[in-house]
């Protein structure tokens, strides 16, 4: 059984938003939230260098590592030498999408950011991505990877 995302609503109001929304192109739901979330980072990140205003950028960096990902990951120099560079989950999934492609490996894209083109809009900072991943592409898909991302 449907029930409302929020108490301040009906299954009523919820219908006639999906159908709006779903009146909107595609490619104008996907601009609009690639566009909100960048803005939303941007103005977490100036809160947070503005709380910490007296730390180095490397520092800033470290706090921030710690803070999303936790203080296991502030050792890794690929992140913490590298300089920040505000992307969205959509960018991410673009970039991760490019490579599977070029790879032949088939996927789906889910979760809150395909809610957030095909219905209701989150605000989330992941993409949910399943595959379908034969063993002899686990080396390939590994390599393609370890350029852009980091492996654990």
């Amino acid at each position: 059984m449907y029930k409302t995302q929020a108490t301040d609503t009906t299954i009523e109001a919820d219908k006639i938003w999906f159908e709006l929304i779903g009146k909107i192109p595609i490619e104008t739901r996907i601009m609009q939230h690639h566009r909100t979330s960048i803005q939303s980072q941007e103005i977490w990140w100036d809160l947070f260098k503005q709380q910490h205003d007296n730390l180095t950028n490397k520092q800033l960096k470290l706090e921030y590592i710690k803070l999303k990902l936790g203080e296991q990951y502030c050792s890794i120099n690929k992140l913490t030498d590298t300089d920040f560079m505000i992307t969205s989950e959509i960018d991410l999934a673009v970039n991760l999408g490019e490579i599977l492609d070029d790879l032949n490996i088939p996927y789906y894209l889910g979760g809150g950011l395909a809610s957030s083109f095909w219905g209701e809009r989150r605000q989330t900072e992941d993409a949910d991505i399943a595959i379908i991943l034969e063993p002899d592409k686990v080396e390939q898909l590994i390599t393609a990877l370890s350029t852009e991302f980091y492996l654990s």
